[in-house]
């Protein structure tokens, strides 16, 4: 049974977002709360909006967003049918008053904010009408806004003017001595200096326009929003009539926006006569989609994914390599995109800060005001253990699935700058294990998968303190040099190769003599500053199966471990055992399940050979999306188990929705199921679908592995066996059924039989 409630995070709250811009209102359309606001940068340019009639809201007909970036709202008046206000004050017939005068907004979020106002009179009689924007900016940091507590503040300076075409200006500037920030708030008849609709006027910090029309007639205004730094005024991507269906206009679309999206137009394509995965999977590419940061200097790099909305739209390193490399099989720009824009942000020098040493990866890249005063080390912050290894895992498959050996060679230099300091700077005490300790007074303490500050905790509920071995980093550095072994040998260093490969080698052995726990059967969270193992049961395990570090007669012990009932709940993998004294379904890293979490556990149970139990990580996601708003997953959910007390898990209560990696994960997901292992250098894609019977019929249309194309039809027949037919092919492209490597049920005779089947015709 699936609930048929559909939960949404922020219920109360409404957002459009593109780039690094984003608004925040209340359900109708409101600026006027604690998180509420137009936000530029993380800085809060407007903190009040209400839009009024005579002195009051209107009623709100419909309040939605068109997409990403854009909402439409209908509004009629008088507000309300019971409103305490005489109807005549509103200039009104006497006959039938309600919803008389419709007001429609169109709003268009990018680099500030454009909105265009249509006042239509539907009555009989003449209609009188004020409409007024009350308006405020206070330059708050987005989590200043979140806490409710400024750490910076200073005065704001309001000033009007009105210009000869009737426009009028509203600017509010920061009057901080070390930021200078500012608004602009536009207001002007739609049609420009020739409109017959009066000038608007100012009363405070209220901007308004009074209306006298007749019997259907239409009033049409804009506000223009433009964010001021450094004195400098940024004018809105968008124009009027940016939907390009109202008047004459055809509508306005942002610089660079058709260049920075391009790439879902050549992205691989899913079909399937399930609906959820559809939906899912189509959900998952939107949002990868809309969350483009538009940053650097190239399409690629313009792609690039912010972490999630509303809290993170800026680049995060771990995020956007984690979500590029699950996105692979959807396509290689984002993954040469967030290689070549984390490359530019790559450390320079040591400054303790904000952890930055020559050759780490940033965890976060922030220019709101208080990341901009240094009162957090944000503005760009490396503290992350995860980012750094996450780069050269992301580069060796980028080289697996497109075999471009030219831009592969112009990642290897940031590549060598990171191996580098992984080698020399990252094991802290020599033992040959990654130990992570922040040096800043501000800087994160865990810089693990868990990075809240209560995850890493012992067995007995008690806190971790730094430095710790975190088990999955040991992983990621283990699969960082088996990739980079590779680049190297098809780059022409040999040596190098030879050099990374004894390494992995031998972390690998140190890894499971020293995290084994015989007496769980199971991997320890961490190793803690006394060398000690950290012993509550964690999801991170996950990730070490994902990236082949744990040796495969303790495979099997790790997965029916991870799939018991106090870590999988029937929707996912929980990040905290059920048993463990610390244990809360709704805290961050404590209880609750994260779909990108699961996605990488669900390649790695693939990769031992646990089909059955890399199909059920994946219906239990695919079941979840279902529960959400839009088929959207969010950053996490609830861990509540899945049983007749809770027919849904609950949510986190500060997710981001959407979230980057939570959209990749859709993705990883089906690349799981599939066995989908490119080897692009020998033009090679190596399949081994395993179809569960909920999914019985999966078609994957334009999979580009380097130069070649193909697209494949998977079913799972009556048997239960999956077989494929390959319905399109282009170029130099060999598609082989095997059992991945690690394959523990897979014998020779049955990679053979394998083998054998794809090489007959079709």
């Amino acid at each position: 049974m699936i609930s048929e409630t559909l939960l949404s995070v922020y219920p109360d709250l409404r957002f459009a977002y593109r780039g690094h811009s984003l608004l925040i209102t209340d359900r109708t359309g409101a600026i006027g709360h604690q998180l509420h606001g137009l936000y530029e940068h993380a800085t809060r340019l407007l903190s009040r909006y209400t839009l009024l009639v005579n002195g009051r809201p209107p009623r709100l007909d419909a309040l939605s967003a068109v997409d990403a970036y854009s909402t439409l709202g209908y509004y009629v008046c008088p507000p309300a049918p019971d409103a305490a206000i005489p109807l005549d004050a509103l200039g009104l017939p006497q006959g039938e008053r309600d919803r008389q005068v419709v007001i429609r907004v169109a709003r268009f979020v990018g680099r500030g904010l454009h909105e265009d106002l249509e006042v239509t009179n539907h009555g009989l009689d003449e209609a009188t009408l004020e409409i007024a924007w009350d308006l405020d900016a206070d330059f708050a940091d987005l989590m200043e806004a979140r806490g409710g507590q400024r750490q910076q503040e200073a005065p704001v300076a309001v000033s009007w003017q009105v210009t000869g075409t009737g426009d009028g200006t509203l600017r509010f500037d920061y009057q901080h001595p070390r930021l200078r920030r500012g608004v602009l708030v536009r207001c002007h008849p739609h049609n420009g200096p020739q409109a017959t609709h009066p000038p608007p006027r100012r009363d405070g910090h209220r901007v308004s326009v009074a209306l006298h029309l007749r019997p259907q007639e239409r009033a049409r205004y804009c506000l223009t929003i433009a964010p001021i730094v450094e004195g400098q005024v940024f004018e809105p991507l968008f124009g009027c009539d940016a939907f390009g269906a109202v008047g004459s206009g055809a509508g306005t679309r942002p610089p660079g926006a058709r260049a920075a999206r391009t790439w879902t137009a050549r992205a691989t394509r899913l079909s399937t006569p399930n609906p959820r995965v559809q939906r899912a999977w189509d959900r998952a590419v939107s949002d990868l989609d809309a969350l483009a940061l538009g940053d650097g200097q190239t399409p690629a790099e313009w792609a690039v994914p912010a972490a999630g909305m509303p809290l993170y739209g800026t680049l995060f390193g771990r995020d956007a390599l984690t979500l590029a490399g699950q996105s692979l099989l959807l396509s290689p720009h984002l993954a040469e995109g967030a290689l070549r824009l984390l490359a530019r942000h790559l450390g320079t020098h040591d400054d303790d800060f904000y952890d930055e040493q020559p050759g780490r990866v940033p965890q976060q890249v922030r220019a709101g005001p208080l990341a901009l005063l240094g009162l957090t080390p944000w503005r760009h912050d490396y503290g992350d253990y995860a980012a750094p290894c996450a780069y050269l895992v992301l580069l060796g498959g980028y080289h697996l699935a497109t075999g471009d050996h030219r831009r592969v060679r112009e990642f290897l230099d940031p590549a060598k700058r990171v191996l580098d300091w992984l080698d020399e700077r990252a094991d802290l005490d020599g033992d040959g294990f990654l130990e992570y300790q922040t040096r800043s007074p501000k800087g994160q303490q865990h810089q693990g998968w868990k990075d809240s500050g209560d995850a890493v905790r012992y067995a007995d509920g008690r806190e971790v303190a730094p430095p710790v071995a975190a088990c999955e980093i040991q992983g990621y550095w283990y699969a960082a040099k088996l990739l980079m072994a590779e680049v190297f040998l098809h780059v022409g260093e040999g040596a190098r190769a030879l050099e990374q490969l004894r390494a992995a080698r031998a972390l690998k052995r140190r890894f499971n003599a020293r995290f084994w726990m015989p007496e769980e059967r199971f991997f320890a969270f961490a190793l803690d500053a006394e060398k000690r193992q950290v012993k509550s049961i964690v999801s991170n395990v996950g990730h070490c199966l994902a990236t082949g570090i744990i040796e495969r007669r303790y495979a099997r012990d790790v997965v029916r471990r991870l799939m018991a009932p106090d870590m999988f709940s029937g929707w996912g993998i929980r990040t905290l055992s059920a048993r463990h004294p610390a244990y809360n379904p709704l805290k961050y890293h404590l209880g609750s399940v994260w779909p990108v979490e699961n996605a990488t556990t669900a390649f790695g149970m693939k990769r031992y050979g646990f089909h059955r139990e890399c199909n059920a990580l994946a219906h239990g996601m695919f079941d979840a999306a279902a529960l959400f708003e839009h088929y959207r997953l969010p950053e996490t959910f609830g861990g509540h188990p899945r049983d007749r007390a809770h027919p849904h898990p609950g949510l986190y209560p500060d997710a981001c929705a959407p979230q980057g990696w939570s959209a990749s994960a859709m993705v990883g997901l089906i690349q799981a199921m599939l066995g989908l292992w490119s080897y692009a250098p020998a033009n090679v894609l190596i399949i081994d679908p395993v179809l569960p019977a909920w999914l019985p019929d999966l078609t994957v249309r334009d999979l580009r592995i380097g130069a070649g194309r193909v697209s494949i039809r998977f079913r799972r027949g009556r048997d239960g066996a999956t077989d494929y037919r390959i319905l399109e092919r282009e170029g130099p492209l060999h598609v082989v059924r095997q059992p991945p490597p690690d394959d523990l049920h897979a014998g020779p005779l049955a990679r053979l039989r394998a083998l054998g089947g794809s090489l007959l015709p079709g």
